[in-house]
């Protein structure tokens, strides 16, 4: 794997403090001379642990050099005096007459935010500068994942060794895929110092990465929603990839449409995904094919790229149930949902799907019953599945139900409280709450406090997951190992 380790130089000392903490995490360094005083950049680089790129940008070009062009060359010329092994030649600018044999250029173009250039026609201006052991750079402005993947599409029509990412807001995914499309290396932050906007720190890179790094046979995957920034789910997939030995990683995809990202990655060597809100329902219409349970619902939050095209699944309300029977829940006995939205329609199905008579509580009762009304007809076809009823939440009488199952952000950090707040639960009777940010909820708290078996939303979280790894990878993992993950990242202080 080659990571070239990005930073500014400020002088000597600390350049050389910077580029000794990258050892065992960079390939490479680049020294970025923009903001240098006047030093012996020859010694400088000579000085250096790792094998170095020099370059040196104006503002134009994404940096900081207020000098003209034939200062720049002189501090580029002293870099590969003292063995630096590319230098970085915004596009335009001369091929110094004195640069060393064996020394290699990289032509680059940085695109500006609200530029809008044509990527390929910046390439084809870099091809016709290329010498044997140069390489091309373009780098893109993206506000967004789906304009930076424009600039991922011009890997396979260069036969040049291409740098090719996206930097701004929506970069970050295409900077840590660009192995796998091809690229030789990709730039890294020291951290807490970044020197391109959504550059990852290199430590952070090697931590996603699977071992010995990615390359064009690694699979990619991610969770594709807006806002997915808050998601656990890249650190237990990523986790459960090093469990077990795949060549593969996942990454958060906030997207502005689901149909502009599919289309994004048409050509990307993206084999599935999780999707979470608001883009479940466009999931299931995007798939080739789907199964039961998410044609049921109406709903898909995995897609899976097959020979025939995507096959969308739902794996939230198996989890759900999934986790209640591991707690003890016992077979057929009568269920309560709290809310009647995208969440419930997925655990209200899957219950009486397994047996269980479903009553749906909502504040508003039109709501509830609607939610019956739409899963009447697919629940018809299942041989045994149990009947649904509705009632207002004001009216639940919860003791009579042997579980709950909270399904509304109400609990939340963001929206607190408690539905059940006030009503009797039968001791033994299992609830769980979705909501998983704090763990212990406040109905999870008041369901303990009567004897009943609380139930976090961590562990419906990690049993949807599992179940999207096996249909990914045909593996199944045990849980023990994720929760524990899991557990430690939910406590550890922000």
């Amino acid at each position: 794997m080659s990571v070239a380790a990005s930073f500014f130089v400020e002088n000597f000392e600390s350049a050389l403090a910077v580029a000794e903490s990258q050892r065992g995490l960079a390939t490479w360094l680049e020294l970025r001379l923009d903001r240098a005083p006047e030093m012996d950049f020859q010694t400088l680089v000579a000085a250096m642990p790792l094998p170095v790129i020099a370059a040196c940008h104006r503002e134009s070009e994404g940096g900081f050099f207020q000098g003209g062009e034939e200062l720049r060359q002189k501090r580029l010329l002293e870099a590969a005096a003292g063995g630096a092994r590319f230098v970085d030649l915004p596009l335009g600018a001369p091929r110094p007459e004195a640069l060393p044999s064996g020394v290699g250029v990289i032509h680059s173009w940085h695109e500006q935010p609200g530029e809008n250039a044509d990527l390929r026609l910046q390439l084809h201006r870099i091809e016709g500068r290329l010498e044997p052991g140069d390489v091309a750079k373009v780098v893109s402005w993206a506000e967004d994942h789906l304009q930076a993947m424009k600039v991922a599409r011009l890997y396979g029509t260069t036969r040049a060794p291409l740098l090719a990412f996206a930097q701004g807001p929506g970069g970050s995914a295409t900077r840590a895929w660009a192995p796998v499309f091809g690229a030789p290396w990709i730039y890294a932050s020291v951290a807490g110092a970044e020197t391109g906007v959504g550059q990852w720190p290199a430590s952070a890179l090697i931590a996603l990465y699977p071992p010995g790094g990615p390359g064009p046979q690694t699979n990619l995957y991610g969770v594709v929603g807006r806002p997915v920034a808050h998601s656990k789910s890249p650190l237990l997939w990523n986790h459960a990839f090093r469990l077990t030995g795949l060549d593969a990683f996942y990454l958060p995809l906030e997207v502005p449409t689901f149909d502009g990202f599919l289309h994004a990655h048409g050509f990307a060597p993206l084999q599935g995904f999780s999707v979470t809100a608001p883009f479940k329902a466009e999931a299931l219409a995007a798939a080739q094919n789907a199964d039961p349970v998410a044609k049921a619902v109406g709903a898909a939050n995995t897609l899976h790229r097959t020979p025939k095209g995507w096959k969308a699944y739902a794996t939230d309300g198996p989890a759900a149930l999934d986790a209640m029977i591991a707690a003890g829940l016992p077979a057929g006995i009568p269920l309560l949902v709290l809310g009647a939205g995208g969440a419930a329609r997925a655990v209200v199905y899957e219950g009486a799907r397994r047996g269980h008579p479903v009553t749906v509580a909502a504040r508003r009762l039109a709501q509830a019953e609607q939610l019956c009304h739409d899963l009447g007809p697919a629940l018809a076809e299942v041989e045994g599945a149990a009947p649904l009823s509705a009632v207002s939440l004001e009216a639940v009488q919860a003791q009579h139900f042997g579980g709950v199952l909270q399904a509304t952000p109400v609990g939340s950090r963001t929206q607190p409280g408690n539905l059940l707040s006030g009503r009797r639960l039968v001791p033994e009777t299992v609830v769980l709450d979705m909501v998983y940010e704090p763990i212990r909820t406040a109905l999870l708290a008041h369901a303990e406090e009567q004897g009943a078996v609380a139930v976090d939303g961590l562990e419906m979280l990690l049993r949807q997951m599992l179940a999207q790894f096996e249909i990914f990878t045909g593996l199944k993992l045990e849980p023990a190992p994720l929760r524990q993950v899991l557990q430690a990242e939910m406590e550890r202080p922000s």
